[in-house]
Parts: structure tokens; C-alpha cells; sequence
């Protein structure tokens, strides 16, 4: 923690409770250099750079936190969890596909600008692609392009499926977090459809990721993103849930959900197996009714005794929000055809558990 009692550092010239200050102002890049500086700026500006902790479910981001977590001298200063996945690439069915999506700034054909301030002309245009240069590729040149992304995409750290317990050693999560002993907060932070869901920029190309908005492709796409949040939530609060123990001063999470989630164990079963809720949820149109869809399309596993197992996991992730003085949550769900309200019921359901 920071010593905040008055005290003058020589070499810096300035009380330490002023520099702090001054520091709390500063991005968290800013405050890397500075710390670089000498002992004197470590000192100072180190409980500042581990005071919010960020990961994603990915095999480099885990290992960091775990190394965080393990370090006894930053540890203690970790107050915020955010889980914050990164923006993943978006997986186009063909060529044809992807170079429908490539939208570069002095293209005549744009009516409209897809992109969200970050992306728009106001920014680093000097390094994208013109539309000239891109028309002037060769047919091999484009395929080779595609091919790079397609190769790139499928090893991209947020296309994590249900396997990442497997492949990123997940199952050392909680013994990671049960070092952050001060830990007060949990923050998810997904990405948001229309904000920030997929990389708008590759190379020197600019992409419009939703240059097929309301298709059947795009909302494939977007079922399989919420399909991934709800995954690595799942996977967070279960690893909450294991160290809470030793998570004393923890009193408030937050976070958000799209679609069926994993609210009760034929949920949760059916995302971490890796299957998804797309066919529920394509299922619905036709049913004119969710909860009747999740009657018959869970029903068969109402008494199969795997339960039990997404049962059990379910109380180890109902644990995490035991206690608490502070929970944030909100859902998107359809509010047509009883989705919101089967969403909610389910929701409900889960909270009333942990209270009793």
C-alpha cells in the first residue's frame, strides 16, 4: 500500500502524497516509464500500477496473472479485478466473405461510416491501405492476404472455446486470486455489440465487421461472442468462488450477460461442452415461446445424473457472490418470445439460492 503519511524524497524533491497525486492522473502506460525511472519512482508509483488488475481467459494473460498473484511484494496492492476479454477477430465463411468487409477510407462506394470514433478518419488513416493500392492487388495477392488472416484468427487468444480449462492451466485460477487478499471488487467488462466486438483494423486494412448486419451470418456471430462471454465468466466467478476464502475485503462484482448464460446446470452444461445456445435460440422463432424451447430442447437432461457435476459447479460459483455488499448485474436477452422473461426467472432463481 501507499504510505501516505508526509514524507519528503529527497531525489524526487516532492512529498510522496503529491506525487501520487500527480500519478493518479497518468495512464497506466505512463505510469510503466516512470516506474522504470529509479528505485525512488518504483517505490512511489508500483501500488498504482497493480491496483487494477486486467486478464483475459487466454493462456499469455493467465500466466501474467498468475505471476502477479504470486509476487508477494505487488499481490497486496491488487484492489480491482477486471476480466476484459479482447477484441477477437471476426471469422468470415469465404474470401468473397472477407473482402466484402474491407472498407478503407477513400473508397467511393462508402455512404455511411461503420466505424466507431477510434476507427474513424480522424485517425492513423496515413496507415491504412488506400482504396487505389487495395484495387491494384493481385488475385494472389488478396488470397494471400486471407490466408494470413484466417491463420492469425484461429490461433487468436480471444477465440477461446470451452477447452481453455484444458490448454491454459484455468485450474491454477483460484489459487492465483486467493493471493489478492485485499482484493474489494470484481469487474467483467465484455465486449458489447455495435462498441467494440471485433478488430476493425489488420495489417493496413480496415475491416466493417458489421457490413452484414441483421444476417443470419452476423447474428451467428454474435450468439457465438456471447456464447464466449458467458464461458469465461463462468469460468471467473468459479475460480472467485474457490478462493473466497481468503477474498475478506471483497464486497462488490459486477458484470454483464447476453443470452441463456449459464443460469442452472443444463446451461452450464450445454456451454462448457463446448455446444453453445445457438440452436436454442434459433429454436425460438419457430417455438413462439422460449421457456417451452428450453423444455423440450433441456428436458431429456432433467434427470441425468451428469447434473450433479454442473450442479456442484454452480454452488462453487453461487459462493463467489455470497456476502457482498455491492452486485452489479445486468442481462440482454430477446424480449420477444418470453427470452427476457425466461432470463430473468432463471436469474432470480440463482440469487435466491445464494441468499438462503
Amino acid at each position: 500500500m501507499i504510505d501516505n503519511n508526509t514524507s519528503t524524497n529527497r531525489s524526487l524533491g516532492l512529498p510522496t502524497e503529491l506525487w501520487v497525486a500527480i500519478l493518479r492522473l497518468l495512464v497506466l502506460e505512463d505510469r510503466k516509464r516512470f516506474r522504470l525511472a529509479n528505485h525512488e519512482c518504483r517505490d512511489i508509483v508500483t501500488p498504482l500500477c497493480f491496483e487494477t488488475v486486467t486478464f483475459e481467459m487466454s493462456e499469455a494473460s493467465v500466466r501474467n496473472l498468475i505471476c502477479v498473484a504470486s509476487n508477494q511484494r505487488l499481490a497486496p496492492h491488487a484492489r480491482i479485478l477486471v476480466l476484459k476479454r479482447g477484441k477477437r477477430m471476426r471469422k468470415y465463411h469465404n474470401r468473397d466473405e472477407w473482402e466484402q468487409s474491407v472498407s478503407l477510407p477513400d473508397d467511393p462506394n462508402i455512404t455511411l461510416n461503420p466505424f466507431e470514433e477510434e476507427d474513424s478518419e480522424f485517425h492513423a488513416h496515413d496507415e491504412i491501405m488506400s482504396y487505389s493500392d487495395w484495387l491494384n492487388h493481385s488475385d494472389e495477392r488478396r488470397e494471400s492476404l486471407y490466408q494470413q488472416y484466417e491463420a492469425e484468427r484461429s490461433v487468436h487468444p480471444a477465440t477461446a472455446t470451452s477447452s481453455v480449462a484444458e490448454q491454459y492451466s484455468i485450474a491454477k485460477l483460484d489459487e492465483a486470486l486467493a493471493n489478492f487478499t485485499r482484493l474489494t471488487t470484481f469487474i467483467h467488462k465484455p465486449t458489447v455489440p455495435f462498441r467494440d466486438l471485433w478488430i476493425t483494423h489488420w495489417k493496413r486494412l480496415r475491416l466493417n465487421t458489421y457490413y452484414d448486419i441483421g444476417t443470419e451470418s452476423y447474428d451467428e456471430d454474435c450468439q457465438e461472442d456471447n456464447d464466449f462471454e458467458a464461458l469465461h465468466l463462468s469460468y471467473a466467478l468459479r475460480a472467485i468462488g474457490w478462493a473466497k476464502p481468503s477474498l475478506v475485503s471483497l464486497t462488490s462484482i459486477i458484470f454483464h450477460v447476453e443470452g441463456p448464460a449459464f443460469w442452472g446446470p443444463r446451461r452450464l452444461r450445454s456451454l462448457w461442452n463446448g455446444e453453445g445456445h445457438s440452436e436454442i435460440i434459433k429454436l425460438r422463432e419457430p417455438y413462439g415461446n422460449a421457456e417451452q424451447v428450453d423444455m423440450e430442447w433441456l428436458g431429456f437432461w432433467s434427470n441425468d445424473g451428469r447434473n450433479e457435476k454442473y450442479t456442484r459447479q454452480l454452488i462453487i460459483m453461487k459462493n463467489a457472490i455470497r456476502e457482498l455488499t455491492h452486485i452489479g448485474c445486468s442481462v440482454s436477452e430477446d424480449e420477444n418470445n418470453w427470452g427476457l422473461f425466461t432470463a430473468a426467472r432463471s436469474l432470480f432463481e440463482f440469487f435466491a439460492v445464494v441468499k438462503t
